[in-house]
C-alpha cells in the first residue's frame, strides 16, 4: 500500500507533462490549470469572476512595469526611486546563489528571499543567527530559485526573469507582529483589502471594504474569528495614496503595505493574484469580487 500510494497517478503524470510542455499555447494552458485547479471552467471571452479577470489580464496586457513589480529586487529599486528609502525595507545584499552569501556581513536578524517566487515558498526568516539552520534555508530557497512562475502559470511578468537572493531587514511592530495589509486596486482606486496578521503563530486574514467592514470572504484556512476587529492603522490615509499612484495606469494591481507602528513599507506589487486560479471562501466570493475590476473593451 505505501509504495501504491507512491506511484503518480495518470491525472498528475499529465500535469507534470503540460506543466514543461511550452510549446503549448499560454491561452489552452490557462484553460487546463483553470478546470484543474478551481473545477470550473474558465471564462475568457465574457470573463465575469475575479479570476476569470485576472487570467485575462495574465493572457493580455503587457505593461513594462510588470517584470518589475514581479521582481523582489527590481520593485524595492522602483519603489525607493519613486518614494524614497524610508518606504522599503532596508536591504542588507543580493546574490545570484546561496553560497555567495558572506554570513559573517548580515546581523543576527534579516530575512532571506528568493527574488522570483511566491512567499510560501521562497522565504526564509532568522531571527537568531546562532542557531539558525543555514543547510534547510539553503535547499529551501535552492528549490525556489529553481522554479520559473511563467512556466507554471503562464504569468508573463516573471519570463526570462534574474532570479537571485535578497536579504532584507528583519522588521516587527510593538507588539511583536507584522501585519501585512493587501489593497486590491481595480482600475486604479482600491476596492478592497485583506489583512493577514500573527504569521509567526496562528496565521489569519480578514477581508474588509475600504470603510473598515468586514466582508463575508476569506483565504481557505485562514478565517479570523468572529468577532475580531481591525484598527485603522495610523498612515492608512497615506497607504491609500500610494496605492493609487502605483496603480494608476493597471487594471488590476494589489498594493501589499507593512506598517510598523506607523511606519510604512511597501511590500509587494501584484498584477496577478493567485495567478488568476485563486481558491476563495466560500467559492461564490470569487463572482462577488470578480464586479469590483472592468477590464478594457478592447485589447491592450
Amino acid at each position: 500500500m505505501g509504495i501504491l500510494s507512491k506511484i503518480p497517478t495518470p491525472g498528475a503524470l499529465l500535469h507534470a507533462a503540460f506543466k514543461h510542455a511550452t510549446f503549448l499555447p499560454n491561452s489552452w494552458y490557462v484553460r487546463h490549470e483553470f478546470k484543474r485547479t478551481l473545477g470550473k471552467r474558465l471564462n475568457i471571452k465574457n470573463p465575469q469572476s475575479f479570476n476569470d479577470k485576472i487570467t485575462w489580464i495574465k493572457l493580455y496586457e503587457r505593461n513594462p512595469l510588470m517584470k518589475v513589480f514581479a521582481d523582489k529586487y527590481a520593485v524595492k529599486q522602483h519603489v525607493a526611486k519613486i518614494l524614497g528609502n524610508d518606504y522599503v525595507i532596508p536591504l542588507y545584499g543580493a546574490w545570484d546563489s546561496f553560497d555567495e552569501i558572506d554570513f559573517d556581513t548580515l546581523p543576527n536578524q534579516f530575512v532571506l528571499k528568493a527574488t522570483n517566487a511566491g512567499a510560501c515558498t521562497g522565504v526564509v526568516i532568522c531571527t537568531d543567527k546562532e542557531t539558525f539552520d543555514r543547510d534547510a534555508a539553503r535547499i529551501r530557497l535552492n528549490k525556489a530559485l529553481k522554479e520559473d512562475l511563467y512556466i507554471l502559470g503562464r504569468e508573463w511578468a516573471y519570463k526570462g526573469m534574474h532570479k537571485r537572493i535578497i536579504a532584507e531587514k528583519f522588521v516587527q511592530d510593538s507588539h511583536g507582529d507584522l501585519k501585512d495589509y493587501k489593497l486590491f486596486c481595480c482600475n486604479g482606486e482600491p476596492k478592497f483589502m485583506s489583512i493577514d496578521y500573527n504569521r509567526s503563530s496562528d496565521h489569519r486574514s480578514i477581508y474588509l471594504d475600504m470603510n473598515w467592514n468586514r466582508l463575508p470572504y476569506d483565504d481557505p484556512g485562514l478565517k479570523a474569528p468572529e468577532g475580531h476587529i481591525e484598527q485603522k492603522p495610523e498612515g492608512f490615509d497615506r497607504m491609500l495614496e500610494i496605492a493609487r499612484m502605483f496603480a494608476k495606469d493597471f487594471t488590476f494591481l494589489r498594493v501589499d503595505f507593512y506598517n510598523a507602528d506607523g511606519h510604512i513599507y511597501v511590500g509587494e506589487l501584484t498584477c496577478y493574484h493567485g495567478a488568476g486560479s485563486y481558491l476563495f471562501d466560500p467559492p461564490s466570493a470569487d463572482l462577488d469580487l470578480g464586479s469590483y475590476l472592468q477590464l478594457p473593451k478592447k485589447g491592450v
